[in-house]
């Protein structure tokens, strides 16, 4: 078996046997039916699909981070402001999403736990046949959230975390305390025994820092994931290319995750026999606006989706080679040719996100709805 083979073959694995132990077999049999579809999609007809949905349902958050973006979503080309996301037009998107075979649910925010509607939304994903994880920042998670979350299907729990130095991760989230909280938080979710990701943003200038390495220890020594975030000069980073990865970094994080069995891994490591960058081709992003991005960091709408069904708007992005192919590398993080194509607009605009037709160079216009998103 090759390496790459292997690779593949292991991550589906991990994919598939994620909670691994018979009670979860028994608990979620549809979702592992619908995991196997995904791989003979992959394997058998070469074929990819569709099977992650990254929805941000509330901009509101209870911080103010260095990195955070979610605020400048919510402003038009005319300086109007955005009307977010209905309960019931987030769950019509949610239906959307399972018809097209979505399985793998990432629910953030703003701050999620924030979101009023939250029990309704996730029983609109249909646990016992999806995978639901959430995204928090820990302030406000405790036993009562885990009790509820537990309850309603919710599988993993995913931390923000930026540095293992308390003061470090309470600086970079204008706080102080944060880390503490966050720290219980996490002790919470183990006994509830949720799987625990952790996530942090990695720059050029933090990826090596003592505080991400002491995070890497933390993670490895209680057999959580961490996920590494590639930092992009956006929101209150605009204009910010000093902190992009270069080559060396890149090279680091790979050596990284081959070291660890992927227990330190990034967007670009194998999935379903399938490595480098997922956006369009297996996942999608979408703003609480509604706006449908190819991932969280590329600042492009392909589309709203009060205005355009899913399937069409992941479709007609397809049609272009930049989503349809796999880079290797980050799109918006590290690919010198789409940097330099789209990298001048994207980093030093205001508006976000900008309209596909204005940027991208779609032949075809998006055809409209011909019903309303919730009806």
């Amino acid at each position: 078996m090759s390496h790459f083979k292997k690779e593949g073959f292991y991550a589906f694995l991990n994919r598939a046997m994620r909670l691994s132990n018979l009670s979860y077999l028994i608990k979620k049999p549809r979702l592992l039916l619908r995991i196997a579809r995904v791989a003979f999609y992959y394997t058998v007809l070469k074929k990819d699909v569709p099977w992650n949905a990254n929805l941000a349902l509330i901009s509101n958050c209870n911080l103010n981070c260095q990195h955070c973006f979610a605020h400048t979503f919510n402003i038009t080309a005319g300086g109007e402001n955005k009307k977010e996301l209905s309960t019931p037009e987030i769950i019509a998107v949610i239906k959307e999403s399972l018809d097209l075979g979505i399985f793998d649910f990432d629910l953030q925010g703003g701050e999620l736990l924030l979101h009023p509607d939250l029990e309704k939304i996730i029983k609109a994903i249909e646990p016992h046949r999806s995978f639901i994880n959430i995204v928090t920042n820990g302030t406000l998670f405790n036993e009562d959230w885990a009790i509820r979350l537990k309850r309603w299907g919710v599988d993993v729990i995913a931390f923000s975390v930026d540095s293992y130095i308390s003061d470090e991760h309470d600086s970079f989230r204008n706080r102080q305390g944060v880390f503490s909280k966050l720290m219980q938080a996490i002790q919470i979710a183990r006994e509830y025994k949720f799987k625990i990701t952790i996530l942090t943003t990695v720059t050029h200038q933090n990826l090596h820092s003592e505080g991400v390495k002491r995070l890497h220890d933390f993670c490895l020594k209680n057999n959580f994931i961490h996920y590494l975030l590639i930092g992009i000069p956006a929101g209150k980073w605009l204009g910010r290319t000093d902190i992009l990865i270069n080559s060396d970094d890149h090279i680091y994080m790979e050596e990284m995750a081959k070291k660890t069995k992927n227990k330190i891994r990034r967007d670009l490591s194998p999935r379903f026999f399938r490595s480098g960058c997922p956006a369009v081709k297996e996942s999608y992003y979408m703003t609480p606006y509604g706006d449908i991005l190819p991932c969280p960091f590329i600042h492009i709408s392909l589309g709203n989706i009060r205005d355009h069904l899913l399937e069409d708007i992941l479709k007609r992005a397809l049609t272009l080679k930049e989503f349809r192919n796999y880079c290797p590398v980050c799109l918006i993080g590290q690919d010198k040719d789409f940097i330099k194509k789209y990298g001048q607009r994207l980093f030093t605009s205001v508006e976000s996100p900008i309209d596909s037709d204005e940027i991208l160079e779609f032949k075809t216009r998006l055809p409209r709805r011909s019903k309303s998103l919730a009806r």
